[in-house]
């Protein structure tokens, strides 16, 4: 698990657009905050006993976009246009993730 937090920690720091993180590890769960704005945050969710994975952005307290990984669905996306629906998707790294939302915040 720790592995797992420290590369979406580099990956962060790396973008250039997070400003505070916060981190949560209590046995296979994390729970990664990672702060854009005053207003806008991603959330990075994993548990590995379910071998569920979740990256959301979230604005004003409201999903705004995400990709998950659960046992129901696979992989799927919460689309920009309508995050409240589910649309199947291949494999999605947090880096790929993160490419996303600095587009999607431009």
């Amino acid at each position: 698990m720790i592995s797992f937090v420290e590369a979406i920690l580099g990956e962060s720091e790396e973008s250039g657009i997070i400003t505070h993180t916060e981190v949560d590890v209590e046995g296979p769960i994390a729970k990664i905050r990672l702060t854009i704005d005053e207003k806008t945050f991603i959330q990075v969710f994993s548990n590995l006993t379910t071998k569920t994975l979740a990256y959301t952005l979230i604005k004003e307290s409201k999903r705004i976009y995400g990709i998950d990984r659960d046992n129901i669905r696979g992989w799927h996306e919460h689309p920009f246009e309508d995050p409240s629906t589910h649309r199947k998707c291949d494999k999605v790294t947090f880096k790929h993730f993160l490419e996303n939302v600095k587009e999607l915040l431009k």
